[in-house]
């Protein structure tokens, strides 16, 4: 059977892709590995960041596509694919004003300035009142009018196996659905939006073979169509440059994919009052420093990107909880419930969180001095109490990884490339399976994974012979 476009994964890009194909009459095969579609739309907060919006508009904020540009690149430091960044952004605008018009709502005050990542100049920030999820729910009924219409053909619970080529070109897939099956389906037009692969520990360190993996628990991003690629002789690259997101803690420390986002690392929204130190005993950067992806690359730099947070009962009684944030976009992500333990001395400590019990003493004695002298080593400048009153605290924190660093080459027409660099016929690519450092390089950029997801099958569902 043939079909006019043919689209593997129905979450955040293939969704609105197969939408627009299906907007122009075109016949779209949606094929889907779970039992519901969707992708991780319904866990993301569906923070987007865009320049031009109607959003803006109606709060008489002038911005456009070059401003985001400049700032975008600047923040991160010219290592993101430069043609596929301003593609992103030059269709970002015109994706939050088609949420809008399929019905997805945004809080009166947006698009804000919010400081979980570096800032723009102006307010270009925005998430639905319902997250991702209201993304989904207003998805979900045009999707049903498609299926119904005979517009789209959605196969759930089936999984692509590999691809039909004819004379070296690629002209269908083969597939397998639960009953085990294989069924084998033709178009010019086949789009990769199958996820990631973070919950591939064996992948993740093929490809980021210098970095450690940290993750919270989902489900599916098994990289199963990273494996088809890799087979195929497309090129997969941009490991190399992931940098984990910080504020994560594990829920079980024998567990690296238990990762629950508890800490608030935010100075703008919450000053620190602890210190943080690595698993030698010494501290390692400004807790206080203004810049979000300062912190998060010192972070990295630690040994097995940890970090423990050191407190006393002081603080404790004194301080905004650690993880109180009133930063909307954080509160997306944050789980305020953090287990702690006490311990009696910060020989005990140091013991159980196995750290140099003499080098973090004298971390601590030489921070007090700090505090006392208002001067600190690194600069901080938030200096509010000593950390001397037993019983001590301790949070063990990691650098943890969300979307998957690598992925897929594409050109700026979305085109899989081979690993030769050229093009691959017939073969499209869009989202989390391009990897995220092909839009924001080495450095996170605020806003940039959800947005440039959703615009870019929604261009390809728009383009598409």
């Amino acid at each position: 059977m043939e079909f006019e476009l043919i689209i593997i994964g129905a979450g955040m890009a293939g969704l609105p892709c197969s939408i627009r194909a299906a907007d122009r009459n075109k016949k779209v095969l949606l094929v889907n590995k779970n039992k519901s579609i969707g992708g991780k739309l319904s866990r993301s907060t569906g923070q987007i960041a865009a320049a031009g919006t109607n959003l803006q508009k109606r709060q008489n904020i002038y911005d456009y596509p070059d401003l985001h540009f400049k700032e975008a690149w600047e923040i991160c430091k010219s290592t993101a694919d430069q043609k596929l960044l301003r593609l992103a952004i030059d269709h970002l605008g015109e994706t939050v004003n088609w949420l809008e018009k399929i019905g997805v709502t945004f809080p009166d005050n947006h698009p804000v300035i919010t400081y979980q990542h570096d800032i723009y100049s102006t307010r270009r920030y925005q998430w639905p009142v319902g997250f991702g999820k209201e993304i989904l729910d207003k998805i979900l009924p045009i999707i049903d009018r498609f299926i119904s219409s005979k517009n789209i053909t959605l196969l759930n619970q089936t999984t692509l196996v590999d691809f039909i080529e004819n004379n070296n070109v690629i002209e269908g897939v083969v597939l397998l659905n639960n009953e085990g099956k294989k069924l084998k389906y033709y178009s010019n037009n086949i789009v990769l939006t199958a996820g990631g692969y973070t919950n591939n520990e064996k992948l993740f360190t093929k490809y980021s073979p210098k970095s450690f993996l940290y993750t919270p628990k989902f489900n599916g991003s098994e990289g199963l169509v990273h494996k088809i690629a890799e087979r195929n002789n497309f090129k997969i690259d941009g490991g190399e440059l992931y940098k984990g997101m910080i504020g994560g803690v594990l829920q079980k420390s024998s567990d690296k994919h238990s990762v629950s986002v508890s800490i608030n690392t935010i100075p703008q929204d919450r000053q620190p009052w602890e210190i943080w130190v690595n698993s030698q005993g010494y501290r390692f950067m400004r807790e206080d420093h203004p810049s979000a992806d300062y912190r998060r690359h010192k972070v990295n730099e630690q040994n097995m990107q940890k970090f423990f947070i050191i407190f006393d009962q002081g603080i404790f009684i004194n301080a905004p909880p650690i993880s109180l944030t009133n930063d909307g976009g954080l509160k997306g992500h944050i789980n305020n419930q953090v287990s702690l333990t006490r311990y009696t001395s910060i020989k005990k400590l140091a013991y159980e969180m196995n750290i140099d019990f003499q080098a973090l003493l004298n971390t601590i004695n030489e921070y007090n001095n700090s505090v006392n002298k208002n001067n600190d080593t690194f600069g901080r400048e938030h200096l509010p109490r000593e950390i001397n009153n037993p019983p001590f605290y301790c949070i063990e924190s990691v650098a943890f990884a969300l979307p998957s660093p690598a992925g897929i080459a594409v050109n700026e027409k979305l085109q899989v490339l081979n690993n030769d660099n050229i093009p691959v016929r017939n073969i499209y690519a869009a989202g989390e399976i391009i990897g995220n450092t092909r839009i924001m390089g080495e450095h996170y950029i605020a806003g940039m994974g959800v947005g440039p997801t959703l615009a870019f099958g929604k261009l390809l569902g728009e383009n598409l012979k």
